[in-house]
């Protein structure tokens, strides 16, 4: 990261100028893809920061470095939610207003940036656009074609985030890692006040998981496919959600269907069953933040 980096000065087109900067997070990214998205960006005064969390591909990553894209270098994969905050401390210490937070795998439809950045204000925290599974050939937390309107929770790719918002809410859970970490930052931001909107006429393609289908008896089943790390992460956070907000929210029953999942679905299953078990414990140990 060049630490004499000055802040840019972005005027949009014609419309009301806003301070916005791209953060996007990596972690072993598909180059292709992550180039792409990279090309993508307007090339009229944006900047664009990519934090990464350890890639094993870290030189193919610098390879896209440019005058407008910087990166910073985790030394060890610190997970998503504190990537996140860098991001967000990064556009704070420059002066932005506004970050959009995408994924290294996101397709945000930059033609329609016009018109998303036109919702920006003070009452709206997030601006989000639909979203839609390329894997799962799914639409994922939207009514597509239902236009404007203010929703409870959306994923973090693809969304426009207030810098004064993040910061009243205390920035993303870093004890959360991974999963979950949109819907608790989306939780807080409506405690505090703020809106969450999203336009479904605009939709940017993302891939939410690794769709499978496996065959029981006479059904078959699709069902998203995690690796025994990412069920430990689920489980662990399933338990510290329900510490966190005192809402048990059918806790007990997803926890079953999880468990189901692992007997029923996945390999590995001892090890799943191992993480499962360490995940209840870990969940319970987890040191709750100030809230």
């Amino acid at each position: 990261m060049n630490a004499g980096l000055t802040h840019c000065e972005i005027e949009i087109n014609d419309y009301v100028r806003q301070d916005i900067l791209i953060g996007i997070v990596t972690y072993n990214p598909d180059i292709s893809q992550l180039k792409s998205t990279i090309r993508k960006i307007p090339d009229d005064g944006f900047c664009c920061i990519i934090v990464d969390n350890s890639s094993g591909n870290l030189c193919s990553i610098r390879q896209l470095l440019d005058g407008n894209v910087h990166m910073i270098e985790n030394p060890n994969n610190y997970g998503i939610a504190k990537a996140l905050n860098q991001i967000m401390e990064y556009g704070k210490d420059l002066g932005y207003e506004w970050v959009l937070l995408l994924d290294q795998d996101s397709d945000y439809p930059f033609d329609k940036f016009r018109v998303m950045a036109n919702m920006c204000n003070n009452e709206n925290a997030i601006i989000s656009p639909g979203i839609y599974d390329r894997k799962g050939e799914c639409f994922v937390l939207t009514d597509p074609g239902s236009g404007v309107r203010s929703i409870e929770k959306c994923i973090t790719s693809g969304s426009l985030t207030q810098i004064k918002a993040w910061e009243r809410v205390g920035g993303f859970d870093e004890n959360l890692f991974i999963d979950g970490v949109d819907f608790d930052f989306c939780k807080r931001i409506r405690g505090a006040g703020y809106r969450i909107i999203q336009n479904a006429d605009i939709i940017m393609t993302h891939e939410i998981g690794d769709y499978r289908i496996k065959r029981i008896f006479l059904w078959r089943i699709k069902y998203n496919w995690h690796t025994a790390g990412r069920t430990y992460y689920i489980v662990r956070n399933m338990v510290y959600m329900e510490r966190k907000y005192r809402d048990r929210n059918y806790l007990l029953l997803r926890l079953i269907k999880r468990l189901l999942e692992i007997l029923l679905l996945y390999d590995q299953k001892r090890l799943r069953l191992r993480y499962f078990c360490e995940a209840l414990k870990d969940g319970r140990a987890l040191r709750l933040p100030q809230i």
